[in-house]
């Protein structure tokens, strides 16, 4: 009841996070994090089915707005997914304005399991360089820099670069501080609630479908996780993601009643 039914009327949010964690085969929680004005992070709920699926991820984003979780009419989502399609699909149906940054992580992971070991201190420097970037023009070339890197390496990691486009550059694009680049342009926020929540159920030598044993374990561990919750790093430099998220609100509306 604390994690999955508490009103979330008052909660101002900034930044969304949605990712999913693999209990057993067959079993996946879907979870939302968000993080609102104050930098703040909250577990705003989840959902367990079969996989990370897109009818999983609306039931969950629907669970989230009958509970009050809305975005302020005036400001635009930020929402920092991994690349997966239906956790995509399932965000744009319910917050269609929605900006989406793509996760660097994961998409160095991914690029690394195209190359030869080789390349991939290389694709470290290239990528750290496109996190450490100040601003859209900056971003964009470092993002060109990893491009022309993968052109002559393989084709599917060219492609797998290309596919991400400018999501990969969203927070930059927005021109505010890099000091947020190191909690936003990441899942890394959720993926630490992961690494606690696997400590908790480590034990857990079987997971029983048919029952709420699943959604107690995630429950008590998200509770537990969250006690040690600190401000995203960055949080200083908030107010500037704000107000540019309200800006790009204010454009997109106009264009939309030009």
């Amino acid at each position: 009841k604390q994690v999955q039914q508490s009103d979330l009327s008052d909660f101002d949010v900034v930044a969304l996070m949605l990712d999913a964690v693999v209990l057993s085969d067959g079993l996946v929680a879907t979870v939302a994090l968000g993080i609102n004005t104050d930098g703040q992070k909250h577990i705003l709920g989840f959902r367990v089915g079969n996989s990370e699926n897109q009818q999983v991820c609306e039931d969950l984003l629907g669970s989230l707005s009958r509970r009050g979780f809305k975005v302020p009419a005036a400001r635009r989502l930020l929402a920092v997914l991994d690349g997966s399609l239906a956790l995509k699909n399932a965000l744009v149906s319910h917050f269609p304005s929605a900006l989406i940054q793509r996760c660097l992580v994961h998409k160095e992971r991914n690029l690394k399991g195209y190359l030869s070991k080789r390349h991939w201190p290389e694709l470290n420097r290239l990528f750290a360089r496109l996190r450490k970037s100040q601003g859209a023009e900056s971003s964009k070339e470092a993002a060109d820099a990893i491009a022309a890197f993968l052109a002559d390496k393989n084709a599917q990691a060219r492609n797998s670069f290309e596919e991400a486009g400018s999501e990969l550059l969203t927070l930059a694009r927005l021109e505010v501080s890099n000091e947020l680049s190191v909690s936003l342009l990441s899942a890394n926020c959720i993926e630490n609630v992961f690494k606690n929540l696997r400590r908790h159920i480590g034990r857990v030598s079987r997971w029983r479908e048919n029952t709420d044993q699943a959604d107690r374990w995630l429950a008590s561990g998200f509770i537990l996780a969250a006690q040690g919750f600190h401000r995203i790093k960055g949080h200083k430099k908030l107010p500037q993601l704000i107000e540019a998220l309200e800006l790009n609100a204010h454009k997109t509306l106009s264009e939309e009643a030009a």
